[in-house]
């Protein structure tokens, strides 16, 4: 089984936060990128801005200390 991330996109300057649920911090990075960048360069909004100072990405792991999330087995007959 995969492990899931959560990673929060967070913007101050333009009240933005944006939750996405991605298999690893790689798939998050890619995420932040597409939201900052158009098809060639950084929207001209996000320019600039610097990384950890105006916006940031907060990653945080799912599902480490209990994967079965649902009913307990001795509940079901």
């Amino acid at each position: 089984m995969g492990k899931t991330w959560k990673a929060i996109f967070f913007c101050p300057y333009y009240s933005e936060r944006i939750v996405w649920y991605v298999s690893s911090p790689y798939k998050a990075r890619k995420m932040m990128n597409a939201q900052l960048c158009g098809v060639k360069r950084r929207l001209k909004r996000y320019r600039d801005m610097t990384e950890g100072v105006d916006y940031w990405l907060e990653l945080t792991p799912l599902f480490e200390t209990d994967p079965d999330i649902g009913v307990p087995d001795h509940a079901i007959r």
